[in-house]
């Protein structure tokens, strides 16, 4: 199953129509190793720095 879902995943972002990717001005967070509260709060923090 994995090596399907890393199959599609690179088929999805570099496909020439419409490729999956992040927009230019995405903020990536990494939430492997967060709670959901410590990405909520990196959200509302960027939130933050935006306004």
């Amino acid at each position: 199953i994995l090596e399907q879902i890393i199959k599609r995943d690179l088929n999805d972002s570099t496909r020439s129509l419409a490729p999956l990717k992040p927009a230019d001005d995405a903020v990536i967070i990494d939430s492997s190793h967060l709670s959901v509260e410590d990405v909520v709060k990196i959200i509302i923090s960027q939130i933050s720095t935006v306004n």
